[in-house]
């Protein structure tokens, strides 16, 4: 099976596009979409209908989530923050939470935490957002043994493969290869 993995879209309908097309010469036989697919972009709705329309199975991120019921957050001076850019950016996550219908809501919240596909009789993907137990969590490349072991306690797969940091990573954990994708939408 070839499987296409698409994370963090954040409403950029224009590189959701391409990155299916591609996919589609590239042959693949499945899409598989890792969450935060909504809000920061310019096309959210577009995205959510292309996201629908092809059918593709989507885990929930933390954008999706807030999406569900979109609280202005409170923007605290914090030492190196640009407070004019955190202001910017939580206009614009109002903006694109006022875009959706109670429809789409409705299909947000359809999004599992984690999805298993097999990609063969002895080989497995675990989809996740952050990871498995919390959508916000943080892997990176110097994410301590001990602390995947916590979030993935339990969990079984040939390939791990979440979104959220937006920074690709390729990683051995126990017997399994931990990914998150090399791109992402985000438009900014």
């Amino acid at each position: 099976m070839r499987l296409a993995i698409l994370a963090d879209i954040h409403g950029n309908d224009i590189a959701f596009e391409a990155a299916v097309n591609d996919a589609i010469t590239q042959g693949v036989d499945q899409l598989v979409c890792l969450g935060d697919v909504v809000a920061l972009g310019q096309q959210p709705r577009q995205v959510l209908e292309r996201l629908q329309a092809l059918q593709i199975p989507t885990v929930m991120g933390n954008t999706d989530d807030w999406l569900l019921n979109p609280q202005p957050w409170e923007i605290v001076e914090q030492p190196g923050q640009d407070l004019e850019e955190a202001r910017r950016m939580l206009a614009i996550e109002l903006w694109s939470a006022a875009q959706l219908t109670d429809a789409d809501r409705e299909l947000i919240r359809t999004f599992p935490s984690t999805l298993t596909i097999n990609l063969s009789d002895q080989e497995t993907l675990l989809c996740f957002h952050g990871s498995p137990r919390h959508y916000s969590d943080l892997i990176r490349a110097t994410t301590p043994e001990e602390q995947l072991d916590e979030w993935f306690a339990g969990q079984r797969a040939t390939v791990l493969a979440g979104g959220h940091t937006h920074t690709a990573l390729l990683r051995r954990y126990q017997d399994m290869l931990l990914t998150i994708p090399v791109a992402w939408g985000f438009p900014i």
